[in-house]
């Protein structure tokens, strides 16, 4: 391996240069006249080959022959979607049919530099029913043209459903409606097997609905139903729809569950951990498999707030032990996902920077963690409405023209450290 000093590794990340920086770590630089991408599918953990350059030597002059210059391609810097895939850890930005979606510079950027199209809001039931249904075909059909993971968010929601669609639903139409719900999201799972890549769904988002520092128990309007057994009852009504649908559930498509305030230990973590490891055997026992063969994965929800303000969703900071340590506790449950990651309560933009930095950096270190999807990173020039999003911070990665800025680069030199000393 080229040793490179510390010294040299930052003066190439900011140069031209930066595909000496790594070769050294056997990452080859992406051209800049990319192909057009396939749809070879590899296991949802493993990095993505990246284009070879080939360049063609030009002969050096002689006295009868005029040389002839050819033309070469230029390596393109990495890219979080390019160091991410090395790592074995995909990178995703969270994405709605409101952020300018059809922008071309909005769109370049998500094709560019992310692995990652995390969906919210598009797959609502409550949107699809609202004729919303086109726009979420769209960021079906633009993750498999882009080879890119289509990851669904929500499937059920307990808390958004009971005041939405199953507002007025008795409890005896709730299964019929769940089922009738479950076959137009296995709808967006396209087969491995035909060169897609899998699709990850949050089955469930926040079954389980309090705070660390509370005892106050769970809140869903799905456990009048189910009881305790929402999350294997709901599972295994996925697994038999995917089943008639010719889809393998952990092949074609990713069943994740997840929650906010599990990123560190606590009260909620140790309960949701237990209910999940519960649910594991369930759905074991019902299909008569090996609780290892029982493909369910987690999603904890990472809004970082510095402002001391807290709240359901803003818990306070874990360090990066603590998220190392909760992710392999929940590694018994299955393989993590870092979702909705964002910081809030600040504009200073070191604060972010370190704030992103820190769980991404975690995540890749911990070993048990296969994507990080940062919340609205392409969230550039929102509307009113959206910059009174409680939810939302300007991250400052890109400009005004989807560009990468300093801190984009600040984020992806982390990452690289950690490639260079794999």
């Amino acid at each position: 391996m080229i040793q490179l000093t510390r010294r040299d590794f930052l003066r190439l990340c900011g140069t031209s240069s930066i595909g000496l920086a790594l070769a050294a770590c056997g990452v080859t630089p992406t051209p800049t006249a990319t192909p057009a991408p396939t749809n070879t599918a590899l296991p949802t953990n493993t990095a993505l080959p990246t284009a070879t350059t080939t360049l063609t030597s030009t002969p050096a002059p002689t006295s009868t022959a005029t040389a002839t210059a050819t033309a070469t391609a230029t390596p393109r810097p990495p890219t979080l979607r390019t160091i991410g895939e090395k790592l074995g850890v995909l990178i995703g930005t969270t994405m709605t049919g409101g952020d300018l979606y059809r922008d071309p510079g909005y769109i370049r950027a998500a094709n560019e530099h992310f692995s990652v199209s995390f969906n919210f809001s598009n797959f609502l039931q409550s949107n699809i029913d609202k004729g919303g249904i086109g726009v979420a075909r769209e960021f079906r059909r633009r993750a498999t043209a882009n080879n890119q993971i289509l990851y669904i968010h929500p499937g059920f929601m307990p808390v958004e459903d009971r005041e939405t669609w199953l507002k007025n639903a008795r409890n005896e139409e709730v299964r019929p409606l769940m089922e009738k719900r479950i076959r137009v999201l296995l709808e967006f799972v396209e087969k491995v097997d035909t060169g897609a890549k899998p699709t990850f769904i949050n089955f469930i988002n926040e079954a389980f609905f309090y705070g660390n520092d509370s005892n106050a128990g769970v809140v869903s309007p799905y456990r009048d139903v189910f009881g305790d057994k929402f999350v294997s009852e709901t599972y295994l009504m996925f697994y038999r729809a995917a089943k008639e649908m010719g889809l393998q559930i952990g092949k074609d498509l990713r069943m994740i569950v997840s929650d906010s305030d599990i990123q560190k230990p606590g009260g909620k973590s140790d309960f949701v951990l237990k209910e999940l490891l519960k649910a594991k055997r369930e759905i074991a026992a019902n299909l008569g498999i090996p609780e290892q063969d029982v493909q369910l994965d987690v999603a904890p929800h990472f809004y970082q707030p510095l402002d001391g303000r807290l709240s359901w969703y803003r818990r306070p900071l874990p360090t990066k032990d603590e998220i190392i340590e909760n992710f392999k506790r929940f590694s018994q449950v299955g393989r993590l996902h870092v979702t909705e990651l964002s910081v809030l309560g600040t504009k200073n933009q070191a604060e972010i920077n370190q704030g992103l930095i820190r769980v991404m950096t975690a995540a890749v270190q911990s070993g048990v963690c296969d994507s990080i999807n940062i919340w609205l990173a392409l969230r550039i020039k929102p509307t009113p409405d959206q910059q009174a999003d409680i939810f939302f911070n300007q991250l400052g990665l890109f400009d005004n023209d989807y560009n990468p800025t300093d801190n984009y680069r600040a984020l992806l030199q982390a990452l690289m450290e950690l490639l260079l000393k794999k």
